[in-house]
């Protein structure tokens, strides 16, 4: 014989009572399993992300964030091949040209960003000089002082630093 006051009849459940509502895991139950990841679609975001950050590369002062996407593409295409690889599917393209984009971009942005820290102190110095520039001629001397402090800094010859951008 069933308990009149039991859970299912109407009363409020109790303390260790399990409780089930369809289409709902049970109170205090596991959630549901999360669903794997459309390989397809995770190597589209990594190709995205691939193409930012050399898009971002370009820019002059988004190095950075450049590196950062470059990173993400790398993670994100990884696990998208990963990931096509454990659900037996087609490896997406898009996965792979992320990489290959991360990758580049790392290759292309680390060094550049390395030399803009090094260089930091003779750009900064550049930079203060060319904005208290009033005539051509001063900023082009700006420019021959940036020049024999990069070439002081890296312990290069006097004039091998090119007078690419010379001030004209």
């Amino acid at each position: 014989m069933s308990d009149p006051q039991g859970p299912g009849n109407g009363s409020r459940p109790e303390a260790g009572d399990r409780v089930e509502t369809p289409g709902r895991p049970e109170i205090g139950g596991r959630p549901p399993a999360k669903s794997p990841e459309n390989p397809q679609q995770t190597g589209k975001r990594a190709l995205w992300l691939g193409i930012g950050s050399l898009a971002l590369m370009l820019l002059p002062t988004a190095f950075p964030l450049a590196l950062g996407l470059a990173v993400a593409a790398l993670i994100v295409g990884i696990r998208a091949r990963r990931s096509a690889r454990r659900l037996a599917a087609l490896t997406p393209g898009g996965a792979t040209a992320g990489i290959t984009l991360g990758a580049v971009t790392l290759a292309l942005a680390t060094p550049l960003l390395l030399f803009s820290l090094l260089t930091w102190s003779e750009n900064a110095r550049y930079t203060q000089c060319r904005d208290r520039a009033n005539t051509i001629s001063d900023e082009q001397a700006c420019w021959d002082r940036f020049r024999s402090d990069l070439e002081r800094r890296f312990n290069l010859p006097k004039g091998s630093v090119p007078d690419v951008g010379r001030p004209s």
